[in-house]
Protein backbone atom coordinates (compact mmCIF):
# COMPACT_ATOMS: atom_id res chain seq x y z
CA UNK A 1 0.00 0.00 0.00
CA UNK A 2 1.57 3.50 -0.98
CA UNK A 3 0.63 6.53 1.00
CA UNK A 4 0.56 9.95 -0.87
CA UNK A 5 3.17 12.64 0.22
CA UNK A 6 3.22 16.34 0.39
CA UNK A 7 6.11 19.07 1.56
CA UNK A 8 4.45 21.11 4.46
CA UNK A 9 5.60 24.33 5.60
CA UNK A 10 6.95 23.95 9.30
CA UNK A 11 5.96 27.48 11.22
CA UNK A 12 6.98 27.91 14.66
CA UNK A 13 9.66 26.11 16.82
CA UNK A 14 12.80 25.30 15.87
CA UNK A 15 12.08 24.13 12.12
CA UNK A 16 10.28 27.46 11.38
CA UNK A 17 10.27 27.84 7.82
CA UNK A 18 11.53 24.52 6.89
CA UNK A 19 9.30 22.57 4.57
CA UNK A 20 9.39 18.84 5.14
CA UNK A 21 7.59 15.99 3.25
CA UNK A 22 4.99 14.11 5.06
CA UNK A 23 1.99 11.74 4.65
CA UNK A 24 -0.90 13.28 3.53
CA UNK A 25 -2.46 11.41 6.89
CA UNK A 26 -0.11 12.63 9.49
CA UNK A 27 -2.52 15.29 11.89
CA UNK A 28 0.77 15.24 14.87
CA UNK A 29 4.61 15.13 13.73
CA UNK A 30 7.10 14.66 16.55
CA UNK A 31 9.99 15.55 14.73
CA UNK A 32 13.92 15.56 15.78
CA UNK A 33 15.01 18.72 17.44
CA UNK A 34 16.82 20.84 15.55
CA UNK A 35 15.96 19.38 12.33
CA UNK A 36 18.72 19.20 9.58
CA UNK A 37 17.85 19.77 5.89
CA UNK A 38 19.71 16.66 4.83
CA UNK A 39 17.59 14.76 7.71
CA UNK A 40 14.52 12.72 7.13
CA UNK A 41 11.38 13.24 9.13
CA UNK A 42 9.45 10.25 10.00
CA UNK A 43 6.08 10.30 11.92
CA UNK A 44 6.05 8.17 15.26
CA UNK A 45 3.13 6.02 15.95
CA UNK A 46 1.64 4.48 18.89
CA UNK A 47 3.50 2.94 21.15
CA UNK A 48 7.02 3.94 19.66
CA UNK A 49 9.40 5.09 22.44
CA UNK A 50 9.68 8.75 22.38
CA UNK A 51 12.63 10.35 21.01
CA UNK A 52 15.46 11.83 23.35
CA UNK A 53 14.69 15.36 22.11
CA UNK A 54 11.81 15.61 19.79
CA UNK A 55 9.27 19.14 19.01
CA UNK A 56 5.55 18.47 18.14
CA UNK A 57 3.96 19.99 15.32
CA UNK A 58 0.26 19.93 14.59
CA UNK A 59 -1.46 19.95 10.71
CA UNK A 60 -3.98 22.91 10.78
CA UNK A 61 -4.95 24.36 7.19
CA UNK A 62 -6.78 27.41 5.63
CA UNK A 63 -9.78 27.03 3.62
CA UNK A 64 -11.07 29.07 0.62
CA UNK A 65 -13.89 28.27 -1.56
CA UNK A 66 -11.78 26.57 -4.13
CA UNK A 67 -9.09 25.05 -2.04
CA UNK A 68 -7.51 24.51 0.93
CA UNK A 69 -3.80 24.88 1.79
CA UNK A 70 -2.12 22.67 4.33
CA UNK A 71 1.00 23.58 7.20
CA UNK A 72 2.51 22.40 10.14
CA UNK A 73 2.77 24.26 13.31
CA UNK A 74 4.31 24.25 16.58
CA UNK A 75 2.51 22.82 19.36
CA UNK A 76 4.00 26.28 21.32
CA UNK A 77 2.26 28.70 18.85
CA UNK A 78 -2.08 29.26 18.40
CA UNK A 79 -2.98 28.78 14.64
CA UNK A 80 -4.37 32.24 14.59
CA UNK A 81 -0.31 33.42 15.65
CA UNK A 82 0.81 31.11 12.51
CA UNK A 83 -1.57 32.17 10.06
CA UNK A 84 -0.35 36.54 11.34
CA UNK A 85 3.19 34.65 10.30
CA UNK A 86 2.02 33.80 6.97
CA UNK A 87 0.63 37.13 6.07
CA UNK A 88 3.23 38.90 7.65
CA UNK A 89 5.95 36.88 5.98
CA UNK A 90 4.28 37.08 2.20
CA UNK A 91 6.93 38.85 0.14
CA UNK A 92 5.73 40.09 -3.53
CA UNK A 93 7.17 38.90 -6.78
Amino acid sequence: MSEDFEDLVFIGGPCDGKRVRVTQRANQMLLPAPLEETSDAWLRGDGCAPMERSEVYVRQSISVPEDRFYFMVHVGMTPGTAVRALIDGYKPR
